[in-house]
């Protein structure tokens, strides 16, 4: 009986040091922002989102490109359901998303626009900026889930406005 307790012990340990898809535990105060903007552009020129873990409710945030009052800020607050909110959490890793450039591509070359996510949480900040409507090795589906939400919420928010 000893024996196999070692035994399954041992590969536990083994098994479960060895799996890189479990994520590491998530800081409380953790802050996910992804956004897109456009430089030359008239009207919500910038949308952006802002997820903090401690909630699950987000701002959806919307300005024209060069804000100089807060007042022109439109902000939303919207909560997720859970299925949405377990998907994002579920694609962040802080320790993969810090590994990556801050910039891919040419963002909004041309006026091509720019998307980013930015992670902040007690150990710092690292932002990742790319072209529009691309995705970034490694991160696709934290993008896309973000992105799908900005949507969703710029559609409920600023479509009928």
């Amino acid at each position: 009986m000893k024996k196999a307790t070692v035994y399954f012990l041992l590969f536990s340990t083994l098994f479960l040091s060895s799996c890189d898809s479990v994520s590491p535990k998530l800081e409380s105060d953790l802050v996910i922002v992804s956004g897109q903007s456009f430089g030359e552009c008239i009207g919500e020129c910038t949308q952006y989102l802002v997820v903090k873990v401690e909630s699950s409710s987000v701002e959806f945030v919307s300005q024209p490109y060069h804000v100089e009052n807060e007042n022109e800020k439109r902000i939303f607050t919207h909560n997720l359901d859970d299925e949405t909110w377990k998907n994002i959490l579920s694609e962040i890793n802080t320790k993969t998303f810090n590994k990556l450039d801050e910039v891919y591509g040419c963002p909004d070359c041309a006026d091509g626009g720019a998307e980013w996510i930015e992670i902040s949480d007690s150990s710092g900040t690292h932002k990742v900026t790319f072209e529009y409507g691309e995705e970034v090795k490694g991160i696709e589906n934290l993008i896309i889930l973000l992105r799908n939400q900005r949507n969703a919420l710029s559609n409920k928010y600023l479509s009928s406005n």
